[in-house]
């Protein structure tokens, strides 16, 4: 089997490749022909439909969308790299007012939950993000009818927001648009390979799924990934969509850029004219791939919002949903076995869609969107380090409060996991994997984490051998004392001293 190098960070099988010698043929078993012109794999986690509808909050950031939900400190563009927001629940403050001032208060306040009760239906509803079709002149949002109030997934304040190796990111509860965590949420940098959603989106808002496209030399010479395409062979723009947005090809990108609008530089245009409309003000285009290039740049919130846009379009979601797929040969080009490289859907729970991305500027970047339970999150993250693993099973495990063990090396003894060779099969991934950051250890097998004073005496006396995980918050004792429970023992801490002893 042969490998290119890609822009996802890994390799992308080659179309000279012998398919039948394919290490994922297992994975074959799960095809079927319901989807017109070509076979569809399901996802190995369906996705739970959604239960309700609310408005789009695309244009405003997603913090302000859902103020009740979640109370986020504010974040600017000038943080810290190092900086990570903390969510707070909201703190009660008692006051002294005149009895006039007070009967205004509780007579407005009245007025917010009758006005509340009688427009809940109207504030809670699913946003779809609908295009115009062929030679469409922009996007536009609409809603369906009101169905049950939301309720959205309850805010675990038992275990602290996960440490990230990521430098940026930004979780999004995706049924209502509320913010549940950032971190460096505007800083601005390469976006790599998540450029693709918003080719997608502008394809499908100017040319229809079925429009054939003719491959031209400009295509084929781009680099990092491909899917194979030659000159002069013709494609539906649908069988594009799938090579670009699964396999992450960059080909077939160029290729829709060219055919749709005629020139890269005016697709990219309406690229940079859609992310405007869609309130993206750190996002800016310059090509329609995602390759490194000056200007081209991006931040984990809009990624965030651009992913809840494009994956309402029910195509888009169908294709990066999906682990295998084949374009069948037709007399205008050859055919092709595609693969989904976003890694985590193969082996993360309820995940359904999104994209991943690598490149020398951009390194680990991460779009993946999961269901659980009647909620749907969306987790973002950009400039990751070491792998597409350990990131986004915290962030989705602490969104969800959820932190039964899940690991691909788990999901390798059921079956192939992309990319699994180059990770080593996953075996470094195990209950006691530990990410440290900041001088802090956080333990994604059990959702907390160990500093100060704790994290010298744990690991002066045996480390999580004699100790087991962390399996509490630090919480305060008599006599200034604090305490933090672990599998095996408890840790007492003589505050500010910090000397320590089990109990």
């Amino acid at each position: 089997m042969s490998y290119t190098s890609d822009n996802n960070g890994q390799g992308q099988h080659s179309q000279s490749e012998d398919t039948s010698q394919n290490p994922y043929t297992a994975l074959r078993s799960l095809k079927n022909s319901s989807i017109p012109g070509g076979s569809l794999s399901e996802p190995l986690f369906p996705r739970i439909p959604r239960q309700i509808e609310i408005e789009d909050s695309s244009k405003k950031p997603p913090e302000q969308s859902a103020p009740l939900i979640r109370l986020v400190t504010n974040i600017d563009a000038t943080e810290t790299k190092s900086a990570q927001t903390v969510i707070h629940p909201a703190k009660t403050v008692r006051r002294n007012f005149s009895p006039g001032l007070r009967m205004s208060i509780f007579i407005a306040i009245i007025t917010i939950i009758v006005a509340a009760t009688i427009g809940a239906q109207q504030i809670f509803r699913t946003p779809i993000f609908s295009i115009s079709g062929a030679g469409g002149t922009g996007i536009t949002t609409k809603s369906a009818g009101s169905q049950s109030i939301y309720t959205p997934a309850p805010l675990d304040l038992s275990h602290p927001p996960p440490l990230l190796y990521a430098e940026s990111a930004f979780l999004m509860d995706e049924t209502n648009g509320a913010t549940l965590f950032v971190k460096n949420p505007y800083e601005e940098m390469p976006m790599a390979s998540t450029t693709k959603l918003m080719t997608a989106i502008v394809a499908l808002n100017h040319a229809d799924p079925s429009a054939q496209i003719t491959i031209t030399a400009a295509s084929v010479n781009e680099d990092g990934t491909g899917m194979g395409i030659k000159p002069g062979e013709v494609y539906t723009l649908h069988d594009l969509l799938y090579g670009m947005l699964m396999p992450s090809a960059n080909d077939a990108a160029e290729a829709i850029a060219i055919g749709v609008a005629g020139s890269e530089s005016k697709f990219v245009g309406w690229m940079n004219a859609t992310a405007a409309a869609m309130g993206l003000d750190h996002t800016h285009y310059m090509n329609p791939h995602g390759l490194d290039q000056s200007g081209h740049y991006s931040c984990a919130r809009d990624l965030a919002v651009l992913a809840r846009a494009a994956l309402s379009i029910p195509l888009i979601r169908q294709i990066t949903s999906t682990l295998t797929y084949t374009i069948p040969a037709t007399k205008t080009h050859a055919a092709h076995y595609l693969e989904n490289a976003n890694e985590a859907e193969w082996w993360y729970p309820g995940a359904d869609g999104g994209k991943p991305g690598w490149t020398g500027g951009a390194q680990f970047v991460d779009i993946l969107s999961a269901a659980r339970d009647g909620h749907q999150l969306i987790a973002v993250y950009m400039r990751g380090q070491h792998n597409w693993v350990t990131d986004i099973r915290s962030l989705l495990n602490w969104g969800f409060s959820d932190f039964t063990w899940v690991s691909p090396q788990i999901t390798e003894k059921q079956h192939p996991v992309i990319y699994d060779s180059a990770y080593g099969y996953f075996t470094w991934d195990t209950l006691d994997y530990v990410v440290e950051v900041n001088g802090e250890q956080y333990y994604p097998g059990s959702g907390y984490l160990v500093s100060g004073p704790f994290l010298a005496y744990f690991t002066k006396n045996g480390g999580i051998s004699k100790f087991g995980l962390p399996e509490g918050l630090v919480n305060s004792a008599t006599n200034g004392a604090e305490t933090q429970q672990f599998q095996n023992t408890v840790i007492t801490c003589a505050m500010p001293a910090g000397t320590c002893q089990t109990s």
